[in-house]
């Protein structure tokens, strides 16, 4: 008892605030908690705060001389003060792609997102704090990827891996929990690169819409006859301003066609979100 009291600088009650080593250290209580916490201010100028994990004054006490030796030794060292595993910052990220893709169904790159991090990313280096991952993890990983996929990825899906893996990098060292010199490898993109199929040469598509002009007559019912012209007129729309099918037609409506005069030549112009197309 007569050494805990000259940590103490007045005595106090269990409720109150209580300061250790001349003031440099206090512990508290928060609302509604038991355990006791400890907070003091770092010599950046930041104050550092965290829990003792005891409710009893003694082993709290002890606790937090602990915590702030361990600080001061590591900011010596200028080593990271808090540490998170890859699981926690991976789970901020699928956060903000799950409301994006609830603000907007149409966005398939963020569905992937979540995709690739639940069924790779954590899975693998979930449990793993981001100051231990290594080259040799990141090589397992590897290995790993293709052991669980049964095949080597390609160079796209191994982009988007190494995206999403080095996103959650640095949401750990923006909120400086790496150290300033410390560098965590990275996935690398090694896959050969994607063979690019033909185009269609002029031949080519000329046969195909002179062939879908026949095609589109002689559907099962007249409904399909009306679904083979819808896909006849798309295709030609696609050909005739280069436009890509998917996400990136989805919004064009018939009020976004608009005919635009050059003289004498009329042309088809196409708006969509206020972009001209063509």
């Amino acid at each position: 008892m007569n050494n805990l009291s000259l940590l103490f600088s007045t005595a106090t009650t269990d409720e109150e605030p209580i300061k250790l080593l001349d003031g440099a250290v206090t512990l508290y209580k928060r609302p509604n908690s038991h355990q006791w916490q400890c907070r003091f201010k770092l010599s950046t100028g930041a104050w550092h705060s965290a829990s003792t994990g005891s409710d009893q004054v003694a082993e709290a006490t002890t606790q937090a001389i602990s915590i702030y030796e361990t600080v001061k030794v590591k900011l010596v060292g200028d080593l990271a003060i808090k540490t998170r595993t890859f699981r926690q910052l991976a789970t901020q990220e699928l956060a903000a792609a799950a409301r994006v893709v609830q603000a907007n169904p149409n966005k398939r790159t963020h569905a992937d997102y979540i995709h690739i991090f639940t069924k790779y990313l954590i899975p693998f280096f979930g449990a793993y704090q981001i100051n231990d991952i290594t080259q040799e993890v990141v090589d397992d990983y590897v290995a790993w990827r293709i052991s669980q996929m049964g095949k080597n990825p390609k160079t796209y899906t191994q982009r988007r891996h190494a995206g999403l893996y080095k996103r959650v990098i640095e949401r750990a060292r923006d909120q400086g929990l790496i150290h300033r010199h410390r560098t965590i490898p990275l996935l690398e993109v090694a896959a050969d690169r994607a063979e690019i199929r033909p185009a269609f040469n002029q031949q080519e598509v000329n046969y195909l819409l002179e062939y879908m002009q026949d095609w589109e007559r002689f559907g099962r019912n007249q409904r399909s006859n009306h679904m083979r012209r819808l896909c006849r007129v798309y295709v030609e729309f696609l050909v005739g301003t280069g436009n890509r099918q998917g996400t990136e037609s989805v919004s064009i409506r018939w009020k976004a066609l608009q005919w635009h005069w050059i003289g004498e030549l009329r042309y088809l112009r196409i708006w969509v979100s206020g972009n001209l197309m063509l």
